[in-house]
């Protein structure tokens, strides 16, 4: 049984968040055994620091950066809001009203994601 060390956790970590990669070639660049890089990789994947793409094989492997991807979709949820805002002003402010709303709340569920997610990487 290997013993996992942080250090390999953050070389594989590392290399993950200048490029998605395959498990060969995560073991070709960093040399670790295939088989102990596959108890790294779950280590990882089961702590959510990573996630495998398995839409095809091989399969690939990336860095899991869910507050930056959240912030992504925060201002993307921002820009169209208020493109439909600007449409709505126009047409209808009943609507535009009920829009709000529904802007507000997914602002406020990305926000309440964003501290779930500090107080899982505090345990």
């Amino acid at each position: 049984m290997i013993k996992i060390t942080k250090t390999k956790l953050s070389e594989i970590l590392e290399l993950l968040d200048k490029k998605d990669l395959t498990s060969k070639e995560i073991y070709e660049e960093l040399g670790i055994p295939k088989e102990n890089l596959w108890i790294y990789l779950n280590t990882l994947l089961k702590k959510n620091r990573i996630i495998r793409l398995n839409d095809k094989k091989p399969y690939v492997y990336r860095t899991m950066n869910f507050e930056e991807d959240l912030k992504k979709s925060y201002i993307q949820l921002s820009n169209f809001s208020i493109d439909l805002i600007n449409y709505f002003e126009k047409n209808d402010s009943i609507q535009k009203k009920k829009l709000r709303e529904l802007i507000n709340k997914n602002i406020n569920d990305i926000d309440k994601m964003i501290q779930i997610n500090k107080f899982l990487e505090l345990e």
